[in-house]
């Protein structure tokens, strides 16, 4: 501070006496142990803090896993006569199940502000989920097997056995 307000200056205007009382009340206060009181009450103050921001955090992290827990648990129902026999909650949760899955096609939660909304939403995303795995139970799975067994095949085998073929 001393160089950024000009202190010198004004210290150079006073005279040795005022100086000298200046000198005798500043040895005083050090003395006191005032600004190292100050100075742990501030360390106190900023453990408690950092201690109060990690209780928020947990409790945060608690709330988001007990979120996730409940969408975990789930049993998805894809009887749209079922559906419309839902309460809001379960709508609500049916709805957050199916935004993991198909996120950009069901709108946020601020943009269905009514049951009617959410559960046509709703209703939407059962349907896209029963064409996709209606899409996905007429493939079987086999034609990925036999291109899986082409890419070995082409491989040659393992580079081991390369190398054995030309030391022989």
């Amino acid at each position: 501070m001393y160089k950024h307000n000009n202190t010198g200056a004004y210290m150079r205007t006073l005279g040795a006496s005022t100086h000298a009382c200046i000198r005798k009340i500043t040895r005083r206060r050090n003395a006191s142990g005032a600004e190292k009181h100050r100075q742990m009450a501030q360390v106190q103050a900023e453990k408690q803090r950092a201690m109060e921001n990690k209780a928020k955090v947990a409790a945060r992290k608690a709330k988001k896993a007990a979120k996730e827990a409940a969408i975990d648990g789930v049993v998805l129902i894809l009887d749209v006569a079922e559906l419309r026999s839902l309460k809001l909650p379960a709508i609500n949760l049916q709805l957050q199940w199916h935004r993991r899955i198909d996120q950009k096609e069901i709108p946020p939660q601020s943009k269905l502000p009514r049951k009617e909304n959410k559960l046509n939403a709703l209703i939407d995303a059962v349907n896209r989920y029963k064409e996709t795995v209606a899409a996905g139970a007429g493939e079987d799975g086999n034609e990925d097997d036999e291109d899986e067994d082409m890419t070995d095949g082409e491989s040659g085998g393992d580079d081991t056995d390369g190398d054995e073929m030309d030391e022989s």
